[in-house]
């Protein structure tokens, strides 16, 4: 498979639904830049990328040895054959290496059985498994203990920045829901369903890189009982990054003669809004769609009750999802995608 040379551009990237900027280093080939890309790394240093070489170990039979062995066929195969996903996929060679990575909480090096592509291997790995002992599950080469969970001890009075914050109920325990959030969550959100949020602190969060090591600091919002003994007040000294909830307010619709709907998270009578979408990558409106809302959670540029020209969405028998939910559903109908069954 050829690999493309890259440029690192500083990207300015919009929330598409308060349409606030941020930005980050990417790379990217050549040919794909936005306009808005500038050259560098936003002013910080450029990540480090690893010198990967195509593996030699050619023990694709091992790797399927170990998943057998595991009952983990279905996993391996997916490897395999190049993940998850519909369409055509090349079937790829998978290795076997033991290889010094780096803890990502502790930025400590340990060697770890891992299966890796073979075309992205490393000079300093060696073939086959740790010390010859090959783990009954070779997924765990991929996972690391998680930091213990800790009550803050942030103190003003003592010099510390103490910014709080707004968790979610889908981000307690640390984490968000799914297995692509931050570690920490521990997967049982049963009885989270009908909670608040909460107010969190900003914590400034230090983790490594896995094959490089390099380290990198972010500003974190997290319940106060759920931060990491390394973790450090504040926000990096950097500003602290903005959320949907910094900018909610309530909508002054009160009095207003306008339709009501109600919240499927809730159960609560909620009321429209006419809410603008912006494009992700200029910044520019995008387009506007009807949205149900608590009256408390208001956008700057949302207006009271449906978009002029449109009929209110009818409100489905258990209520209307969030609002990410229905933002996913109106970009889908306004650019004619009817998989998701999107409602205008």
């Amino acid at each position: 498979e050829e690999v493309l040379q890259g440029v690192f551009v500083c990207r300015t990237s919009f929330d598409l639904m308060t349409g606030a900027n941020k930005t980050k280093p990417t790379c990217i080939p050549a040919d794909k830049a936005w306009d808005l890309d500038e050259c560098g790394c936003c002013g910080e240093d450029c990540p480090i990328q690893p010198d990967f070489v195509e593996s030699t170990c050619d023990n694709t039979d091992l790797f399927r040895e170990i998943m057998m062995s595991g009952q983990l066929e279905d996993w391996g195969d997916r490897y395999l054959k190049g993940g998850r996903g519909g369409g055509k996929k090349k079937t790829k060679k998978m290795d076997v290496v033991c290889r010094e990575v780096f803890d990502p909480f502790t930025g400590v090096q340990e060697n770890k059985t891992i299966p890796i592509p073979s075309r992205r291997g490393l000079e300093d790995d060696d073939c086959g498994c740790c010390n010859d002992e090959c783990p009954e599950d070779i997924r765990d080469g991929e996972k690391f203990e998680k930091p213990t969970l800790m009550n803050a001890t942030c103190d003003a009075d003592a010099g510390d920045e103490v910014v709080s914050c707004v968790v979610p109920n889908k981000k307690r325990k640390g984490g968000r829901k799914g297995k692509h959030g931050p570690p920490g969550y521990d997967g049982d959100d049963e009885d989270e369903d009908d909670e608040e949020d909460q107010v969190g602190l900003f914590m400034c969060r230090e983790t490594y890189d896995v094959i490089t090591g390099q380290s990198k600091k972010k500003a974190v919002c997290v319940a106060p009982d759920a931060t990491w003994e390394s973790d450090d007040c504040g926000c990096c000294d950097d500003e602290c990054p903005k959320t949907k909830d910094d900018f909610f307010q309530d909508s002054g619709c009160t009095g207003i003669e306008i339709e009501s709907c109600q919240l499927r998270r809730s159960g609560e009578q909620g009321q429209f809004a006419c809410r603008t979408f912006f494009n992700p990558q200029t910044g520019d409106e995008l387009f506007q769609g009807s949205v149900c809302i608590p009256s408390d959670k208001a956008l700057p540029d949302d207006t009271c009750g449906c978009c002029p020209g449109t009929t209110c969405p009818s409100t489905p028998e258990d209520g209307f999802d969030d609002e990410d939910a229905q933002m996913l559903s109106l970009m889908a109908a306004a650019y004619g995608d009817e998989s998701d069954g999107a409602n205008a």
